[in-house]
C-alpha cells in the first residue's frame, strides 16, 4: 500500500508541475481577418474572419481572397490571393514557409521573422526595429505595392521604403510600405504582377 501511495503522490506532483508550466508559458494565438468575411482554408478547413490561428497552421487563400493573420505582440502576416504557406511562431519568432503566392511579414521590435521560399531563399526581418519583408514565388500575383518588387521577393536596386512611417531596414527582402506595413489591400480583386 505504501508503494501505491508513493506512486500517487509522484503523479500528483508531476501534474502540479505541468499545470504551473502551462500557466507560465501562455499559448500565443493569431487571429485571421479576411475582407468581406470571405473564407480561406486553414489546415484544410474552410474558415473566415475571427478564426484562431495556432502555430503550425497551413493556410491557403483562394482566388480573389487575401487576408491577414494578426499575431498580438509579434506582428502580422498579410497574404494575397492564391497563396499557400505554413506559419509557425513562439514568443520571439515568426517563421513562414511559403509554398506558393505572396506574403508580407511584419514583426515588432525584438521579434525575429523569416519567410522561406520553395527554392530555399530566406528573407529576414530586422529584430532591432519594426520591419517587414515580402516573400513571393515566381509568377505569384500580389497587390500593387509602394516599392518595386523584383523576382522571388528581392528589392529592386535603389528602392527605399518605410513601414508605417517608421524606418525599416530589411535584410534580404523588400520592405512593405503603406498602411501599417501592408502596402495596398492584399484582398483586392485586381492583383498586380
Amino acid at each position: 500500500m505504501t508503494l501505491k501511495l508513493g506512486k500517487a503522490l509522484a503523479l500528483a506532483i508531476t501534474l502540479g508541475v505541468l499545470q504551473v508550466q502551462m500557466l507560465a508559458a501562455p499559448t500565443i494565438m493569431g487571429t485571421l481577418r479576411t475582407r468581406d468575411n470571405k473564407p480561406v482554408l486553414v489546415n484544410g478547413n474552410k474558415v473566415s474572419s475571427g478564426t484562431t490561428i495556432l502555430s503550425g497552421a497551413r493556410i491557403q487563400s483562394p482566388e480573389k481572397v487575401g487576408a491577414t493573420v494578426d499575431l498580438p505582440s509579434l506582428g502580422r502576416l498579410d497574404f494575397a490571393p492564391n497563396t499557400d504557406f505554413v506559419v509557425t511562431f513562439d514568443a520571439s519568432k515568426v517563421s513562414v514557409r511559403l509554398k506558393a503566392g505572396y506574403v508580407v511579414l511584419t514583426t515588432r521590435k525584438g521579434i525575429s521573422g523569416v519567410v522561406t521560399t520553395p527554392d530555399g531563399k530566406a528573407f529576414e526581418t530586422d529584430s532591432s526595429k519594426l520591419s517587414s519583408v515580402i516573400g513571393r514565388t515566381a509568377g505569384a500575383l500580389g497587390p500593387e505595392a509602394s516599392v518595386p518588387i523584383g523576382a522571388a521577393g528581392g528589392m529592386s536596386a535603389g528602392a527605399g521604403a518605410t513601414v508605417g512611417g517608421v524606418g525599416a531596414a530589411v535584410v534580404g527582402g523588400a520592405t512593405a510600405a503603406g498602411s501599417n506595413g501592408r502596402g495596398k489591400d492584399l484582398s483586392t480583386d485586381k492583383p498586380r504582377r
